[in-house]
């Protein structure tokens, strides 16, 4: 990790540290994104089931009636996906906590601190449940809007398959980007608590709790060259990012985001008047 003005220069265990945090944060990404998809997919072979009960040589009366079960539905995936949405913050905000755990497990080590530092306690998040109905009643939209639109193309085509269809048009419905949006904030909102938490828990001691930004690329495939060069960087509160620049705003539909991150460090300042004064303002501003 590079220095950053008052930030120490840091053991590679930190680097280690730092890529953990990301494959904690993909894996409780793929695992709600894979529950949405699944949920969809239960959706349309319900609709499915009822398509092959219906009449369909009067295919206006077939859509009708069609229409009439992908809206119960609709209420129902919307139901299941907000549950499944609540399961992976949940998820994602003990993930952080653990992440956090084990930097702090390293802190202890290279400061020395016998008896550990204490761990922050998973906080309560009121703010997740509407997050989560506001996904889920998106992905149930979403999915309604798809197959109201299948079955319209279906009754007016006149001919052709109706699961081809309702397939494509559960394809196209797919959540995007749904999961990782809500699980980012979920997890990065349990960093930022934690960090907090810490610095007003441990004023005193004889330890700093620096509490830095980093910022965090989404890092997969559509990484682009910019935000990887920056990923994984700090900078102190107050501070900017080089030329102005702000996860998410980076460039258009960039992924980035950023997190408060915890950096124990040695307290070394004097600790009486009279030696603080002997130390040049900068260095006072800096501590």
């Amino acid at each position: 990790m590079p220095k950053t003005g008052i930030i120490p220069e840091l053991s590679g265990a930190w680097e280690r540290l730092a890529r953990g945090h990301e494959r904690a944060l993909d894996e409780t990404e793929r695992a709600l994104a894979t529950a949405l998809r699944r949920l969809v997919q239960e959706a349309t072979d319900r609709l499915l089931l009822e398509g092959a009960t219906v009449d369909k040589s009067d295919r206006k009366r077939a859509r009708v009636a069609l229409l009439v079960t992908a809206g119960a539905l609709a209420a129902r995936l919307a139901r299941d996906a907000e549950q499944a949405v609540s399961r992976g913050q949940r998820d994602a905000r003990e993930a952080a906590r653990a992440r956090q755990a084990m930097a702090l497990q390293q802190a202890a080590r290279e400061l020395s601190v016998e008896d550990g530092i204490p761990v922050p306690p998973l906080s309560d998040a009121p703010e997740d449940a509407g997050a989560a109905l506001a996904v889920a009643g998106a992905a149930a939209a979403r999915w309604r809007a798809h197959v109201s639109a299948a079955l319209l193309r279906w009754e007016r085509r006149g001919e052709g398959s109706l699961e081809e269809d309702l397939r494509r048009a559960q394809r196209d419905a797919m959540p995007a980007g749904a999961a990782a949006i809500v699980v980012g904030e979920a997890y990065n909102d349990e960093h930022d608590e934690g960090a907090l938490y810490l610095a007003r828990e441990h004023k005193g001691a004889p330890w700093l709790p620096l509490i830095v930004r980093r910022w965090d690329a989404t890092r997969d495939k559509k990484l682009c060259a910019r935000c990887r060069a920056i990923n994984g960087s700090y900078r102190p509160l107050g501070m900017q990012w080089p030329q102005g620049a702000r996860p998410g705003e980076l460039h258009k539909h960039c992924r980035c985001h950023e997190a408060l991150v915890v950096l124990p460090v040695p307290l070394r300042m004097p600790q009486t008047d009279e030696a603080r004064a002997n130390i040049p303002s900068a260095e006072r501003e800096a501590a």
